[in-house]
């Protein structure tokens, strides 16, 4: 099997590992320091610069997703890199409000695994980024 790196992926890798990871363009291009027309151009099989590239390669492999290459595109899950760290700048998915460089645990779940609580609106996201939990109104 050859090696697939961010400069040899192909469409259909990220195709299938979104339907592997049972996910929309745009909840990957939620994920992504770049947009989801970027996404879409990439996909629908023309070209893209590198960088936009090792976004969605890097993000893909924090998800699990290991890409492969013999006679055709192909993919598998594996475990996530659960003890990754996320230094990236992030906002709250339901408010948008920025969330702190360093964000401290609220609980035992985000200490072991990471993640967030927003103190603007309460709603605990993943060390990603993706919501978890949404805090109801009153």
């Amino acid at each position: 099997m050859a090696r697939v790196t961010a400069q040899t992926m192909q469409p259909a890798h990220v195709k299938a590992a979104r339907a592997l990871l049972g996910w929309s363009a745009e909840e990957l291009a939620e994920l992504l320091p770049i947009g989801l027309a970027t996404l879409r151009t990439f996909e629908s099989g023309k070209d893209i610069n590198l960088k936009s590239r090792e976004a969605i390669f890097d993000t893909l492999n924090k998800h699990g997703i290991r890409m492969q290459n013999g006679g055709s595109p192909g993919v598998r899950i594996t475990d996530p890199e659960k003890w990754a760290i996320n230094l990236k700048r992030l906002s709250c998915t339901a408010c948008n409000a920025p969330l702190p460089f360093i964000r401290t645990p609220a609980n035992l779940r985000q200490l072991l695994w990471g993640g967030w609580t927003c103190k603007a609106c309460g709603t605990e996201m993943t060390k990603s980024g993706k919501t978890l939990f949404r805090k109801e109104e009153d």
